[in-house]
């Protein structure tokens, strides 16, 4: 039934599922084999490219204020991700830097759609499209997860709540995208590891340094003050 409600935007959805799906996913898990960890902060390159392509395509109003916090967030991120140090640049890093504005480019497409359509039906063909596109490429590239379910009994389950999750997430994230501006939505979603910082603190103990609280308290503000912001259009 979703299937059918979405037929209309087919061709929109397919550029969400390949462009701004599956050919970013293909981009980061190569880039995360070629580079650090601590470098995934690129990642969050994503918040810059959301107001060019927003304020060009979608005719939202980013105002001067937006852009400083939203810039005051891309910091806090990169303190809290590299405690301040930045290792030397190669092409996973470039990869890092590229993979964004393909997620941006189908979330443009998407915010489009969900003027007309339910959250679902976007996240519905994401999965399915994004799902059809790397199944073959993961074997052509010798990564078989089809082979884990029949080794590992347990692997279906993990694969299962794992696909839950993520589903109940993405839904979430296009339901705000419908709600408010792309590019608001996108800086406030970038701030995920001041919380994954926190809960390591809470949760297996990881000490926090200087820098490291300098960057969480960047994003925190950053983060409260962009969510006070409204979410209006160009005239």
């Amino acid at each position: 039934l979703l299937l059918l409600q979405g037929r209309t935007y087919f061709f929109k959805l397919i550029w969400v599922g390949v462009v701004g799906t599956s050919i970013p996913v293909v981009m980061v898990t190569y880039g995360v084999s070629l580079s650090m960890i601590s470098n995934s902060f690129l990642l969050q390159t994503e918040c810059i490219y959301s107001m060019f392509l927003s304020y060009i395509f979608l005719r939202e109003r980013i105002t001067k204020r937006q852009i400083f916090l939203t810039i005051l967030s891309f910091i806090g991120i990169t303190l809290i991700l590299t405690n301040g140090v930045i290792r030397s640049i190669n092409i996973g890093d470039v990869l890092f830097l590229i993979a964004p504005l393909f997620y941006q480019l189908g979330h443009v497409v998407a915010k489009g759609v969900l003027k007309k359509a339910d959250a679902i039906i976007v996240v519905t063909y994401r999965f399915l499209i994004a799902g059809l596109m790397l199944l073959p490429v993961s074997m052509v590239l010798g990564l078989n997860p089809l082979s884990e379910f029949s080794r590992h009994s347990e692997a279906i389950l993990i694969a299962f709540y794992a696909s839950l999750r993520y589903s109940f997430g993405n839904y979430l994230w296009y339901y705000g995208v419908k709600c408010i501006n792309l590019s608001k939505a996108t800086s406030i979603l970038i701030a995920y590891p001041m919380i994954s910082a926190i809960l390591g603190v809470f949760i297996v103990g990881e000490a926090l340094s200087a820098v490291k609280i300098i960057g969480i308290s960047l994003v925190f503000f950053s983060t409260l003050e962009l969510s006070r912001i409204r979410s209006v259009l160009r005239e």
